[in-house]
């Protein structure tokens, strides 16, 4: 049997196929916004997914959440607990156990990351909340309190990849925070089987509502990649490369000097890699 070309009406199908799936999927995201909006607008919801993603962490991401989770269940627990337990996913656990803890030079894993969230974090900065630098005493202080016999760490069976929960105990009560999909995206915060309303749930980051994501779509995923004018991503990107930058240069005093042509030819390659 030799090999047939396509027909025309199968070229003409795929086409009209094409073309209704566009139109279709620009139709729910006119119902969901509920705006009437122009073939430029329909960028929009995909801008503001974005926005809300990226976020500027110090550090790695899994130790700072983990620290966070920590230096909020501190002021619930408001006593040094005599136990520890932490559940978490698979891949948090895989991804923290040699990630560096902010701020420690050498310290990793999860029972240094609860540590420094306990001892020098600050739960109001979400995930730069070991952005303030770390004194001699306090370094101890977090070695110490990791060194500790009180820890419990299990791997839950979960859904999520980004999932844990936290708690602290002693025979007096306990405190319980468990995060969920997001680094900052507290579900639960219980206090001796009593429920802490939440200011900032899951669904909201800055007191705000979480853009809906049901209206995504890979071939519009698409779209928005190769349409978007990359002026218009500048202000999401900037602030990330220039604290990259900040770092790159901190890193080069330590070593040979970054001369102004290298510095030039990184920020060329950035812009280059961002556009194509």
């Amino acid at each position: 049997m030799g090999y047939k070309t396509p027909s025309r009406g199968l070229f003409f199908f795929l086409r009209v196929y094409g073309a209704f799936k566009t139109w279709y999927n620009n139709i729910i995201i006119m119902t969901m916004w509920g705006e009437s909006m122009s073939s430029q607008d329909f960028n929009l919801p995909y801008l503001r997914v974005l926005d809300e993603e990226l976020v500027i962490a110090v550090g790695c991401t899994e130790p700072v959440s983990l620290s966070l989770a920590a230096a909020k269940l501190k002021i619930r627990f408001n006593r040094e607990p005599s136990k520890i337990i932490v559940k978490t996913s698979g891949p948090f656990f895989k991804n923290i156990r040699a990630a560096v803890v902010p701020g420690t030079k050498t310290l990793s894993g999860i029972k240094a990351s609860i540590a420094a969230g306990h001892i020098s974090g600050d739960p109001t900065k979400d995930l730069e909340v070991l952005s303030d630098a770390l004194h001699p005493e306090a370094l101890k202080a977090i070695n110490l309190m990791a060194e500790k016999d009180i820890y419990d760490i299990q791997v839950m069976k979960t859904n999520e990849p980004l999932h844990f929960i936290l708690r602290y105990q002693d025979d007096d009560g306990y405190a319980e925070i468990e995060v969920k999909r997001f680094h900052t995206g507290t579900v639960r915060l219980e206090v001796d089987g009593k429920q802490i309303p939440l200011s900032n749930p899951n669904n909201h980051r800055d007191g705000k509502p979480l853009i809906d994501r049901s209206f995504m779509r890979f071939d519009g995923i698409i779209d928005f990649v190769e349409s978007i004018d990359i002026d218009t991503l500048k202000h999401m990107f900037d602030p990330t490369i220039n604290h990259n930058l900040a770092i790159a240069k901190k890193k080069a005093l330590k070593g040979p000097r970054m001369s102004t042509s290298v510095e030039t030819l990184i920020m060329k390659e950035i812009q280059l890699s961002m556009v194509g």
